[in-house]
């Protein structure tokens, strides 16, 4: 599900700021950038969300600013402005020169003095970033909610769509079933007809257009599908798991029942009932 999150915290003279930015995915991705002084956090920060949300991919921009003061220091190497000293030294007596060597000269040179980034305690941060996290989080969260209502809304309609397709492809039992046993009696008659027919072969005949014509369970299973999905998709908290494998055994049923209950109209009916169920899956797929 599609959303997006910001939530800043200050922590001493830190300022934290997080981003999160999620889209669809069947699992949980999660594409973490914090700045280098603070990766030993990540995994701190896949818990917090990791409790919250269960799919989607997220990008999660995490940011601290803070006074250069606090970020950086200055070097002396003391040595080394020693060697410069003693070298300089060396070189006015060999040249026969006196003027003076000063402080900044020494200092001037290169390497004696240098600024470098403080490696900051990343311990000391993680109440402030975890306080803009959840702030994100929060955020984020409602603004799948309310992309979630009209989701699911939608996916009530389709299923309506579906239940009422199914309703037609009942209606269809008795006529195909008709047909199916006209097929059946002509064929068993026939054989009967024939010298020297197997018995065997004739309870084989009869056993496979009872079985073949019998859509009791496949019907029985297919409402059940579709009333629990009903049921589900009222419902509030995370649901994507279930409403996916609930179509997948829905589509199960589908195609059973196409199989066993063949006729033209049938065919039409079973192609509009799997191309609703296509477009339920496709948006089971942007639930939490």
């Amino acid at each position: 599900m599609t959303g997006f999150g910001r939530g800043q915290a200050k922590v001493g003279d830190h300022m934290v700021s997080c981003d999160i930015r999620s889209v669809n995915n069947r699992f949980l991705d999660l594409n973490i950038r914090l700045p280098r002084s603070f990766m030993p956090l990540e995994n701190k920060v896949r818990e917090v969300i990791s409790a919250t949300i269960s799919r989607g991919r997220l990008d999660i921009f995490i940011n601290v600013e803070a006074p250069a003061s606090s970020t950086t220091e200055v070097r002396f190497d003391a040595a080394l402005a020693q060697q410069y000293l003693d070298i300089t030294k060396k070189a006015q007596k060999r040249l026969g020169l006196s003027d003076p060597i000063t402080t900044k000269d020494i200092l001037l040179k290169q390497g004696v003095l240098t600024v470098v980034e403080k490696l900051e305690d990343a311990d000391s941060i993680w109440p402030g970033l975890e306080a803009a996290l959840n702030k994100a989080l929060a955020a984020l969260v409602r603004m799948r909610k309310r992309e979630g209502q009209t989701l699911k809304k939608e996916m009530l309609r389709l299923l309506k769509d579906l239940a009422a397709t199914a309703g037609e492809m009942e209606k269809q039992i008795p006529v195909v079933t008709e047909a199916t046993r006209e097929r059946a009696t002509k064929k068993i008659n026939d054989l009967v007809a024939t010298p020297g027919v197997d018995p065997n072969r004739l309870e084989q005949e009869i056993a496979f257009y009872v079985t073949r014509s019998d859509v009791t369970e496949e019907v029985a299973r297919l409402r059940s599908h579709l009333d629990e999905l009903a049921v589900v998709l009222k419902g509030e908290g995370p649901m994507g798991k279930k409403v996916d494998f609930l179509l997948q055994e829905t589509n199960r049923e589908i195609t059973t029942f196409g199989n066993k209950m063949q006729s033209g109209e049938v065919s039409k009916l079973i192609v509009a009932a799997k191309a609703l169920t296509e477009k339920l899956r496709e948006q089971t797929q942007n639930l939490e």
